[in-house]
């Protein structure tokens, strides 16, 4: 028990809106203080109470930070049930968090494997080895891994972490999970467009150094030494800012007199080496032409700038999913593994939610989503957390509110994504090419070709030949999957000549062509059975509305997670943070009935 002192400044406002008769009692129960607080203090006052009085680390990403250290004692949840829709990260999530607070969880996923999104693609011969989207083919990994087990694998979902997700960088830290760099930006990547040199690939370096020393002509005044005419020195002053003139010579590598001569930073037409081999610099593009290149401007050069992306990201060693199975490795109190509370194969029909609790039907579908049989399932649950994306929550049979089956269905929008990738000799490690990891650039449609950031001087690695978001992979989506492959190939060429096998460029050394395409992968995440796209994104109108509308639930006691409950949708932190979060809600939703057993 507490004396009926103000728990220390966090709780203050919280605190200060307790009834009057309650604040005079002379001794506080726990149950008291955290009932009231959470009926007139709000949530967050709330969690970081009962951090405080050690009631389990309820504090999350979606409020206060990582839950580094929970208190796995805590029996908040205990006799109580929840529901959880969906085995990715984030139904993950609330289920590793939730069973630390004794709650009884169930996972219920409706495809043949978990983990989603973060979906590695191995020739393993188990779930993750192939997939089908709805009314085509399935696609099977046949990679064939002359440099080891484990070095070949394509990245069909998310691929990599910045720096600044830190929910997901602290769980890869709690489960050991193993990182390495993801290299993102390589000076010697490639820039292309059709309004510039003539529609030929030029380097990061090459482009970016030139644009620099121009630039920086531009903001330098002259130099005293290099006017011709005379002039006084109350001229010279005025002219001449020595500020801006240092900054501007170190910013372009001008000379004293503000010319770009010394070419070096944008690298070497002719290396330099031994003897006399002085090296040979590029020729300098034309500063008018450089303006001109629309589409390098606006969605390459300046890609690491980005606030989600740096130069170097991270990933886990062997492959995203790596997360995933981390988290189902973990152990619960009853000494079950999260990994063992997901029913594979079940799919949700039927939702139905009332003030004390969430009945779900289920059905045993194959994976393309098809009934295995007539039957249902039923199972019924204190509290229910969906994870799957909104609209096809929206197909379930429910009884939601017309206000909250609106905010499904016009409250968010699905982006489509594709992606495109095949086995190939590393010819982008040759001396010609010299790259090694990042991402090269192309205004074609495939916009991107992904280098392997491991492996190098392996015989082989895996290329992403195309990264398509949007209007374009709704398009590219329909294509059928030998259509998907030559069209990646054809616009990758542009980039690579060694795409090409009708050429000598294309042929390595034993005369055979570089890319195995007869191996390549593609898939478009708008025709993955269970998943509507790639990621979501929001208007200011749907945010301010009917993702608000989302944010609450149903009766409070059916919860939404998944990505697409954040700010951060399309990324792991964002599945992570709203699975969090979700749990938060339920917590909180038990202690503001006040039926937790506390103290």
């Amino acid at each position: 028990m507490v004396e009926n002192t103000v728990l220390g400044d966090p709780l203050l406002v919280g605190y200060l809106y307790l009834p009057k008769e309650v604040k005079m009692k002379k001794n506080l129960t726990r149950r008291d203080v955290l009932t009231k607080i959470a009926l007139f203090g709000g949530s967050a006052s709330l969690i970081q109470a009962m951090g405080i009085l050690g009631i389990g680390q309820i504090a999350s990403p979606a409020f206060a930070g990582i839950p580094y250290d929970p208190i796995a004692s805590s029996d908040v949840g205990k006799g109580k049930k929840v529901a959880i829709i969906g085995a990715g990260l984030s139904g993950l999530t609330a289920a590793y968090e939730l069973s630390l607070q004794g709650f009884e969880c169930r996972i219920f996923e409706a495809d043949n494997r978990p983990k989603g999104r973060t979906f590695t693609v191995r020739p393993d011969g188990s779930p993750d080895s192939w997939y089908q989207e709805s009314g085509r083919d399935a696609e099977v990994c046949n990679f064939n891994e002359i440099d080891g087990k484990g070095s070949l694998y394509f990245e069909a979902g998310a691929g990599r972490i910045p720096t600044h997700h830190t929910t997901v960088l602290e769980y890869c830290k709690k489960f050991d999970v193993k990182l390495e760099s993801f290299i993102f930006a390589s000076r010697e990547n490639l820039l292309r467009s059709d309004s510039f040199n003539k529609g030929q690939p030029v380097s990061v370096r090459h482009f970016k150094h030139n644009l620099r020393a121009y630039l920086a002509e531009i903001f330098r005044t002259a130099h005293p030494a290099c006017l011709e005419s005379e002039m006084t020195q109350e001229d010279l002053d005025k002219l001449s800012s020595v500020g801006l003139n240092k900054f501007s010579e170190a910013f372009g590598d001008l000379d004293q007199c503000g010319n770009y001569t010394n070419r070096s930073r944008a690298g070497y037409k002719v290396p330099p080496g031994a003897g006399n081999t002085k090296g040979e610099y590029y020729e300098p593009f034309v500063f008018e032409d450089m303006l001109k290149a629309d589409t390098i401007w606006s969605d390459q050069l300046f890609n690491d700038m980005r606030h989600y992306w740096q130069t170097s990201l991270m990933q886990p060693v062997g492959g995203i999913d790596k997360i995933a199975e981390a988290f189902m490795r973990q152990a619960t109190p009853s000494g079950a593994r999260i990994g063992n509370l997901i029913r594979l194969s079940r799919k949700v029909v039927n939702i139905k939610v009332s003030d004390d609790k969430v009945l779900l039907k289920l059905q045993h579908v194959n994976h393309l989503g098809r009934p295995l049989n007539k039957r249902t399932e039923s199972f019924e649950a204190d509290y229910c957390i969906s994870t799957i994306a909104p609209s096809l929550l929206n197909k379930i049979r429910n009884n939601f509110s017309s206000k909250f089956s609106t905010a499904l269905k016009d409250g968010v929008s699905n982006v489509d994504a594709c992606k495109v990738a095949w086995q190939s000799d590393r010819f982008w490690e040759s001396p010609k090419n010299g790259i090694y990891g990042g991402i090269s650039w192309t205004s074609d449609d495939i916009s991107q070709i992904w280098y392997p950031s491991t492996g190098f001087h392996n015989k082989r690695g895996i290329l992403t030949g195309a990264y398509i978001r949007g209007g374009n992979a709704a398009t590219f989506g329909k294509l059928s999957h030998k259509e998907r492959v030559n069209k990646a190939i054809v616009e990758g060429r542009k980039l690579h000549k060694e795409l090409d096998p009708t050429t000598r460029e294309g042929l390595n050394a034993d005369g055979k062509p570089y890319n195995a395409v007869n191996k390549a992968m593609t898939i478009a995440w708008q025709n993955m059975p269970f998943q509507d796209g790639g990621w979501f994104s929001y208007t200011d109108e749907q945010r301010n509305n009917g993702y608000q509308t989302m944010l609450k639930g149903q009766k409070d006691r059916f919860f939404m997670a998944g990505d697409a409950m954040s700010y951060v949708s399309g990324w792991m932190e964002g599945a992570l943070t709203a699975g969090v979060r979700a749990k938060d809600q339920v917590i909180t939703n038990i202690l503001q009935r006040g039926n937790v057993k506390a103290g």
